[in-house]
């Protein structure tokens, strides 16, 4: 469903809800349970009502940063074209056991506004991957091939150091046709394509963290701020920030740190950043080189 769909159907929703059906419906409550909790029902729902417009365009936003296609244990063929600096459409069709077209089964057009990130996957059987366009586009596409000979054909252009398609499959019985826009990453294990939601998606979370530490200077520093987990396609985590805010009430030192760490940034190599900004009043000692 496009956005304008979807909001259609919230309205459809919405209008139907008028006053007079929400208090008939809890008026059908026994008349212990409506003397009790009827009018709050009543006042709960159509407040429900009149925001769910606003909460369908929050939820319609939020799953479509990162959309996930999946396709079939049967044969199909995929079509991606990058239409312009802001549009990106894909297409699938079925396959016929010879490799002909049948019909299609799938279309939308993706905008960058919305969508971050597509993912492709093509599960079992044969598959076929066609992307081309040569417009400047920046979402990230992902396709993955899962079990069976694919055939991939990017044909994509764009500029700059980062390539914009990656391809997932196994080391064998593929045939890659790879652009200047392609990352091609081949494994030994099937198991490495499979199609898996559980593993590829995960919500990014922001937990609240604490903060305690003594020191013969200062007494005790209590403290805390966000712990930040952001999670990539088949990092959970792909990357985690925690800063923080300290105070020692008994000298009023106080300082600003920062913890941040992106897994496996260049292959199982990690990258770590600490930072500390220390307020007068705080101490911190030197004791020497060596």
């Amino acid at each position: 469903l496009t956005k304008e769909d979807w909001l259609a159907i919230a309205q459809e929703i919405e209008t139907a809800l008028s006053d007079e059906v929400i208090e008939e419906a809890v008026l059908n409550y026994p008349e212990p349970v409506f003397q009790k909790y009827g009018e709050e029902t009543i006042a709960i729902l159509k407040t429900r009502r009149n925001q769910l417009l606003e909460v369908a365009n929050e939820y319609y936003e939020l799953i479509s940063g990162v959309v996930s296609i999946p396709g079939s244990n049967k044969r199909e063929q995929f079509e991606l074209e990058v239409l312009s600096e802001d549009e990106v459409s894909v297409k699938v069709f079925k396959l016929s056991g010879k490799g002909n077209l049948r019909e299609q089964y799938f279309e939308r057009t993706f905008t960058n506004g919305e969508t971050e990130e597509l993912r492709l996957y093509g599960m079992g059987d044969d598959d076929i991957f066609i992307l081309k366009g040569s417009a400047e586009n920046n979402m990230k596409i992902r396709v993955v091939g899962g079990s069976g000979q694919d055939v991939y054909d990017d044909s994509t252009l764009k500029k700059g150091w980062t390539r914009q398609v990656e391809i997932y499959d196994t080391k064998r019985g593929n045939t890659v046709t790879e652009g200047s826009n392609t990352d091609v990453n081949l494994y030994d294990k099937p198991e490495n394509v499979h199609y898996d939601y559980s593993k590829d998606f995960k919500w990014n979370t922001v937990l609240a963290g604490f903060y305690f530490e003594y020191n013969g200077n200062d007494g005790i520093f209590l403290g805390g701020g966000p712990n930040i987990i952001r999670n990539g396609f088949r990092k959970q985590p792909a990357s985690r920030h925690f800063a923080r805010a300290n105070v020692a009430p008994l000298t009023g030192a106080s300082n600003v740190r920062y913890d941040g760490t992106w897994f496996q940034v260049f292959q199982e190599w990690d990258v770590k950043l600490e930072s500390e900004f220390l307020f007068p009043k705080s101490y911190k000692n030197f004791f020497g080189f060596g």
